[in-house]
C-alpha cells in the first residue's frame, strides 16, 4: 500500500514538472514588435525629437476606436532605430509608418485605442525604445469615454 502511494506521488510530482515546462515553453516565446534589424545598443545613436508626447483625445462613446499619432524627428547623424513599441494595456494597439528613419527624416507611430468596456477618463502609456542615449521614451494618451 505504501509503495503504491509513492508511485502515485511520483507520477504526480512528474506531471506537475511536465505540465509547468510546457506552460513556460508556450509563453516564452511571445511575439513582440521588434524589427529584424538589430538591436539599439547594436546600433549606431542617433537623437530624438518627438512633435508631442501626451496627447488629449476627443471624448468618444464606449465601443468607438480612437486613434493618437506621434511624430519622430530624427535629428542626428545616424538612422533611427525603433527596437519595440509596447503598449501598456491589450486595448491599444500600435502601427509604425517605418521601423528605420534616416537623419532629417520623421516617422509616425499611431496607436489605435479600443473602448469597449473603459467608460470614464483613461490615462494610457506606450513605452518605446530606440537607438539614441535615452533608449525608453514614453507616450500617452488621455481619452473620455461616454458609457
Amino acid at each position: 500500500m505504501k509503495r503504491q502511494n509513492s508511485i502515485w506521488i511520483w507520477l504526480a510530482l512528474i506531471g506537475c514538472v511536465w505540465g509547468f515546462y510546457f506552460f513556460w515553453k508556450q509563453n516564452s516565446h511571445q511575439k513582440s514588435l521588434r524589427t529584424p534589424q538589430d538591436t539599439p545598443k547594436e546600433q549606431p545613436l542617433t537623437e530624438l525629437k518627438i512633435k508631442e508626447k501626451v496627447i488629449k483625445l476627443k471624448s468618444v462613446k464606449a465601443g468607438e476606436i480612437a486613434t493618437a499619432n506621434y511624430i519622430l524627428y530624427n535629428i542626428g547623424k545616424n538612422p533611427l532605430v525603433i527596437d519595440y513599441v509596447n503598449p501598456d494595456c491589450n486595448c491599444t494597439s500600435c502601427e509604425i509608418s517605418d521601423s528605420i528613419t534616416a537623419p532629417g527624416d520623421s516617422m509616425q507611430i499611431t496607436l489605435k485605442f479600443n473602448s469597449e468596456g473603459k467608460a470614464g477618463t483613461n490615462f494610457l502609456n506606450t513605452v518605446i525604445k530606440v537607438n539614441t542615449p535615452t533608449e525608453l521614451y514614453k507616450l500617452g494618451f488621455v481619452i473620455h469615454v461616454n458609457e
